[in-house]
């Protein structure tokens, strides 16, 4: 999982509830579809990752307490390449109306982050994360082996801004890999620590990858 040349990324992080009158699965729905067609093709889009919570069979998310039913994972190369961007006609006149139809961008936040290795879009459509926000960086990636973690492919990111975020603000987000939603539940009761603010069970959606938009 690690970058050969240990260079750091700028990640975003968005965070946001999904709109009054759609269900949990209707909002991952179309997140999944039409927003992440439109959004893949925002000008210097690096990478794009949708983490969807995993949801029971009542609809109802498997961890309880998150508060955001959209948690993206977007990669720019700098932090005016996103500026330049989120500023564009493109953004503007067709990704802002389409939020519309989505989520509540009134209670939205965003993490600003930095990552030194490959991360999620190292992992395949579908991998299953528990993603913990955390106050520092505490309990080694090494804990909770027994349950199917994989220790070498989880990552910490380092949080550098925070806007909107509720509460007690994070300084790491951190993603750990498991083979199983099963797997990622029993490690998620074991691997809690006083550091941990918030942890989510997600599946992911690789949209758009740095492979994609390499010239070579």
């Amino acid at each position: 999982m690690n970058r050969s040349d240990g260079a750091a990324r700028m990640i975003r992080f968005g965070f946001s509830p999904r709109i009054a009158g759609l269900t949990r699965r209707e909002a991952q729905d179309y997140w999944a579809g039409h927003h992440a067609r439109l959004f893949s093709r925002v000008p210097g889009l690096v990478s794009y990752v949708q983490n969807h919570a995993v949801l029971q069979l009542d609809g109802e998310p498997l961890s309880r307490g998150f508060g955001f039913d959209i948690f993206s994972e977007v990669e720019f190369a700098s932090p005016e390449a996103m500026s330049i961007a989120v500023s564009s006609p493109y953004y503007r006149d067709v990704i802002l109306p389409d939020e519309r139809f989505l989520l509540d961008a009134s209670k939205r936040a965003f993490l600003i982050t930095t990552r030194t290795v490959e991360g999620s879009t190292g992992l395949p459509n579908g991998a299953i994360k528990l993603v913990q926000f955390r106050t520092r960086a505490g309990r080694e990636l090494s804990l909770g082996r027994g349950v199917g973690i994989d220790s070498s492919a989880g990552w910490d990111d380092r949080v550098t801004e925070i806007a909107g975020w509720p509460g007690v603000p994070p300084a790491i987000v951190r993603q750990i890999p498991y083979a199983s939603t099963e797997a990622a539940a029993a490690a998620g009761h074991q691997a809690v620590d006083d550091a941990v603010l918030l942890s989510v069970i997600v599946k992911q959606r690789v949209v758009v990858s740095p492979r994609a938009n390499d010239p070579t």
